[in-house]
């Protein structure tokens, strides 16, 4: 069934990168004609002069000197909650049933953020919806768009979002395997997985037109990452859960790893709601 986006959320912090969330998720609303809501939270316990109602006081100046004209290109609810920053980003989704995040995301990683990691993250990890993050300014629009496949009913989800939240794009369906100790792929094990590729994306909700396949081993996140920067791919596209019975490894092992180290934006899809 095709996901109608009625309801978008883009969190800002007012950095350089939350503004071009911001703007991204104004040109997605406006294509779709949906309810655009931004949230600034403002963790209390991290300020140490500042009383709440002055925390408060400049997040309403800040967004009204910088971003209110941006967002004067469409209607957008600004909103401010109180707490910690993933926490509520989450409970807000829930609470108002968002159907689409856009999330600021800083192109280099330091040492706290590997040993604490992100507020990106952590929503990532938390989300029951898509979370988008975004990298660069959005001065241009999707054309190439890469989505990696595991073969899972989640990575089968992560491309319909893809197709269904930007139909006119040109899609690469790449599937990395794991090669490792030198083992190579034969020629029968290149076109056995090809036509896998070719057999799972007839089962997606797409136009198979706008899809090419492609089969490559090596390490899934280092390598979907250097295909995606050599094949031009502006986003990336993944799920989140895959093949592993706990949603962490694979946070650990793949996709934790490919946020950190993509430069593109990206559109990570979660689980279906059981």
């Amino acid at each position: 069934m095709k996901t109608v986006y009625k309801r978008i959320l883009v969190t800002t912090d007012f950095s350089t990168h939350a503004q071009y969330a911001v703007e991204r998720a104004i040109h997605f609303a406006q294509f779709n004609q949906a309810e655009l809501t931004c949230l600034h939270v403002i963790d209390p316990s991290g300020a140490e002069e500042d009383s709440e109602q002055e925390l408060i006081k400049k997040a309403e100046h800040t967004w009204a000197t910088s971003l209110e004209r941006i967002a004067n290109q469409y209607p957008v609810q600004f909103v401010i909650q109180k707490g910690r920053v993933p926490d509520q980003i989450i409970r807000y989704i829930s609470d108002y049933d968002m159907d689409l995040v856009f999330i600021g995301a800083h192109g280099t990683y330091y040492l706290n953020d590997y040993i604490l990691g992100t507020n990106a993250e952590a929503v990532v990890k938390l989300s029951s919806i898509p979370v988008q993050l975004i990298r660069k300014k959005p001065s241009f629009t999707y054309q190439r768009i890469l989505v990696s496949t595991d073969f899972s009913e989640v990575s089968k989800k992560a491309v319909e979002t893809a197709y269904q939240a930007y139909p006119h794009a040109e899609f690469l369906l790449l599937h990395v395997a794991d090669v490792w100790y030198g083992k190579k792929a034969d020629n029968d094990m290149i076109q056995s997985l090809h036509k896998k590729l070719i057999d799972f994306l007839r089962t997606c909700d797409v136009d198979e037109s706008r899809f090419a396949a492609k089969f490559i081993g090596g390490y899934p996140a280092d390598d979907i990452s250097k295909f995606a920067a050599d094949w031009g791919a502006q986003l990336v596209v993944l799920g989140t859960c895959g093949h592993s019975l706990l949603h962490y490894i694979l946070i650990g092992r793949v996709s934790e790893r490919l946020i950190r180290i993509n430069t593109t934006d990206m559109l990570i899809t979660p689980p279906d709601k059981r």
